[in-house]
């Protein structure tokens, strides 16, 4: 970075630095309340964005080398850079401290966010009790149909707003997480069922539930997935296409009487 053309540029860099500084962490705070996550999760998350990265000087650096920008373009970037990690780091440093101050000016209201704290929410203790992951159409229709057989149903999914609608227990989280499962009450389900299409989730779901000692149903449609999902531990594969709701859940109460 040339020390004259940061000095010449200042102003832009400054600019710059205000919005990677304010306006990064508008934008997460956004986009994780569309998720169903709370204010304060929102916020916290949101501050530790509030800054570029190295990668931004390497991007930079071979722009310059290449042609493509200039030397005061390479000297604003260094600006922005020294700006907002020395900065952020205070932000997220006293990251609750800001939150607090927010939260009393209301100014954290315009995102809709959902009021409270994801970690000190109360959740009840359930036992015995079916753990249905991913809610697309597969797993709403099997979490429904559970449901109004009178199980106790805690349905999974990392988008809130796909849970909406349901009559069942509801935890926002990522099951590739233990930390998720130990929320879910794996240890006490009487079984999981997994409506996912991601293979390598699916791999460690069964997994996991195997080591549990739960039963485990799970979505799988080409025949080398079936084959892996068998030998991890799968109690029963789902197959949408050939599987009607009916049979699943008549396989799904076979499995719960049978046990893992």
């Amino acid at each position: 970075m040339e020390l004259a053309d940061a000095g010449a540029y200042w102003f832009e860099g400054l600019v710059l630095s205000l919005f990677v500084l304010i306006g990064n962490p508008i934008i997460v705070i956004w986009i994780i309340a569309r998720f169903g996550y709370s204010e304060r999760t929102s916020f916290l998350t949101s501050v530790t964005v509030a800054q570029i990265s190295e990668f931004s000087f390497i991007f930079a650096a071979m722009g310059l080398s290449m042609g493509l920008i200039t030397q005061p373009v390479l000297s604003v970037v260094g600006i922005v850079g020294v700006i907002t990690i020395a900065l952020s780091s205070y932000m997220i440093v006293y990251s609750h401290q800001l939150y607090d101050l927010l939260r009393r000016t209301r100014l954290l209201r315009i995102f809709q966010a959902r009021t409270g704290d994801d970690d000190e929410r109360p959740r009840p203790e359930l036992r015995d009790h079916v753990i249905v992951v991913g809610m697309n159409d597969l797993g709403r229709r099997v979490a429904r149909r559970l449901h109004e057989k009178g199980e106790t149903v805690l349905v999974v999914d990392t988008d809130g707003r796909k849970m909406s609608g349901l009559a069942c227990h509801m935890l926002v989280g990522d099951i590739d997480y233990a930390s998720t499962l130990e929320a879910a009450g794996l240890q006490g389900a009487s079984m999981a069922i997994s409506a996912l299409r991601i293979e390598n989730v699916n791999k460690l779901f069964v997994f996991r539930c195997r080591d549990a000692g739960i039963p485990v149903a799970v979505y799988a449609s080409e025949r080398p997935m079936r084959e892996q999902l068998s030998e991890v531990g799968a109690s029963y594969l789902v197959e949408a296409r050939r599987s009607s709701g009916g049979r699943i859940l008549r396989e799904l109460e076979r499995l719960q009487e049978a046990g893992p």
